[in-house]
């Protein structure tokens, strides 16, 4: 219908199958819609393991015929096109990401009558950039023997003034806690730790004119021991063929216990592990005539606690 001049009218219908037509309006000129579409929002990233992500974004625009996802590798890479997807997309994924890079990404509508505005940048370290100061990315902590939390990033940006570490035990109410000179890229945080918390850090870079955040990252603070279990024992029933193990734990803070067994011609080699809140198995893999040896020890996903006591069985 482009070109012509049409009329139309409405006729509504209600559920008691009676209708009713509306007032006419002529001469209605049909044209192309030249408006350019507007920029895409909302724009989300999630980052999955194995070097993929997806890209998701919302759009306000009446039509548009498809999307260009543009994308450029590190903070001094060069945005190209990355893929073209359908107007009626929402998300798609990108592939052969090495998990090292930050990738940033952004968006664009695109209509027969032109291009949309570029969306918001969105990256995969979840940093926040002006793009006029880049920010500290990289971010990693970790616990060292002392119990101080260690802390080290990499520097992108080569106009910082100084960096701000700030910490919060919610990740929501952050404060600072030290304040850096520039080109600092660690930092051993040994203030006011408890023992059983969580704590979230991040760095902040500031310029004459502009701030950036890094990444967010967390770590629990436990204590430099992890108790091992106690009291292990082994009984065989022979009327079920099974090995009973038992034990005790002496540590709240482990998660999983690992069994370990050995035969005398075999070294100790990983049974099963089970979660904390179980103290007993029952190892129905055993053989008439042969003598065990069981050991357990604790562990929380940092630490490995000692082993337990030693114990022996026969199935004579």
């Amino acid at each position: 219908y482009v070109g012509q001049t049409v009329s139309l009218y409405l006729i509504y219908y209600d559920n008691d199958n009676t209708s009713e037509k509306s007032n006419v309006i002529s001469n209605i000129n049909i044209t192309i819609n030249n408006k350019l579409p507007s920029k895409p929002y909302n724009v989300s990233l999630i980052k999955f393991n194995g070097g993929s992500c997806n890209i998701s974004w919302k759009d306000s625009s009446t039509y548009v015929e498809k999307y260009e996802i543009w994308r450029k590798t590190g903070f001094s890479g060069q945005y190209s096109l990355n893929q073209e997807v359908t107007g009626n997309s929402n998300n798609t994924n990108d592939y052969g990401l090495d998990s090292a890079t930050v990738y940033f990404y952004k968006i664009r509508g695109i209509k027969s009558s032109g291009e949309s505005p570029f969306s918001s940048e969105v990256n995969t370290e979840g940093l926040i950039t002006s793009g006029d100061l880049y920010p500290p990315y990289g971010l990693s902590v970790v616990l060292s023997p002392t119990l101080s939390v260690l802390l080290s990033w990499k520097d992108s940006s080569d106009n910082e003034n100084y960096f701000a570490v700030e910490r919060s035990s919610d990740n929501v109410k952050f404060i600072t806690i030290a304040a850096l000179s520039k080109n600092t890229s660690s930092y051993e945080d040994a203030s006011s730790l408890v023992s059983g918390n969580t704590y979230y850090y991040r760095i902040k870079s500031y310029s004459n004119t502009d701030s950036a955040f890094s990444n967010t990252a967390s770590i629990k603070v436990l204590s430099t021991i992890l108790l091992p279990p106690t009291n292990l024992t082994a009984i065989y029933n022979q009327s079920v063929g099974v090995i009973e193990l038992n034990w005790n734990n002496s540590d709240n803070n482990t998660l999983y216990f690992d069994i370990e067994r050995k035969t005398d011609e075999n070294d100790y080699q990983l049974l099963k592990r089970t979660e904390a809140s179980s103290l007993l198995i029952l190892d129905f893999n055993v053989t008439t005539g042969k003598t065990y040896k069981y050991r357990i020890r604790g562990f929380d996903l940092y630490r490995y606690s000692d082993y337990s006591n030693e114990v022996t069985v026969s199935t004579n």
